[in-house]
């Protein structure tokens, strides 16, 4: 069908990304893993992306025949965050298809606010951002930084969700050096600098395809402000990374950060524990 003919067009693209894909697998692995699993792990990634972006451009006009196919664990712990009226700092990462999340949490009511930074494709940026505005998905840029920074303590002003992508390295202002699949590598502190600005509850939202062919939306409990704002960024940041590794580990093959070359200058952390 539609879908299979697209994914042969897209594959070509895909295969690019082999190199970088197989290498951060055995970055990550270490030894854990034997070649077999690696070549296998490898090939599904590529294939997921592939198919990924397919999805995206179907159900870009059929929004309805994905979002019944959706179900939500943990609607309790983002109804409970969002009645504290300060709205909602949502941590998610390239995990599944998450722009369909953010789709699919729109059509369920939710005003949805994502901070991206700007694409170097301008093609391809261009076609996300009439997409999200298609599907009512407010875009936030980080650049220009005071523009960012406005937009982003607005839309939590006004009790809506703010999304951060926290599964890349980065060398930005203000990042901290955290351990994620026993690498360390420098990671954006924006969550917990906008919850110390205002209060609102830090939320790890993700989406995952499960085997049936069902897609779950996976929220897990709020980390809420705390009283000391001398609190370290870095205490919590682990922890929301902490819960980003564990969902990887058990959909290894639907995260797209293998397709970051950036992990490859982090530092291994248990050659040097032994």
């Amino acid at each position: 069908g539609f879908q299979e003919m697209m994914l042969i067009i897209a594959y070509p693209f895909m295969i690019r990304m082999k190199k970088t894909v197989r290498s951060n697998i055995q970055l990550f692995f270490q030894d854990a893993l034997p070649e077999e699993e690696i070549n296998l792990l490898t090939k599904e990634c590529i294939k997921n992306t592939g198919r990924g972006m397919v999805d995206m451009i179907y159900y870009a006009g059929h929004p309805d025949v994905f979002t019944q196919n959706v179900i939500v664990d943990g609607l309790t712990y983002l109804k409970e965050s969002f009645s504290q009226k300060k709205g909602v700092i949502g941590v998610t990462g390239h995990i599944g298809n998450f722009p369909l999340m953010f789709m699919t949490l729109v059509r369920s009511g939710y005003h949805v606010n994502v901070v991206i930074r700007p694409m170097r494709d301008q093609k391809f940026g261009d076609y996300m951002d009439r997409l999200s505005e298609k599907w009512g998905i407010k875009l936030i840029k980080t650049l220009p930084r005071k523009d960012f920074f406005k937009q982003s303590l607005q839309v939590l002003k006004n009790n809506e969700f703010l999304f951060i992508l926290l599964d890349e390295p980065t060398d930005g202002e203000g990042a901290v050096p955290i351990e994620f699949f026993q690498r360390e590598a420098h990671m954006a502190s924006g969550p917990v600098l906008f919850q110390n600005r205002t209060g609102s509850p830090i939320v790890p939202v993700y989406m995952v395809k499960l085997s049936d062919g069902r897609q779950q939306i996976q929220i897990h409990a709020p980390i809420l402000a705390g009283t000391n704002k001398a609190c370290p960024p870095r205490k919590t940041i682990a922890a929301l990374l902490k819960i980003t590794e564990s969902v990887v580990k058990s959909y290894p093959e639907q995260w797209g950060g293998w397709m970051n070359k950036k992990w490859s200058s982090t530092r291994c952390l248990n050659k040097e524990r032994s």
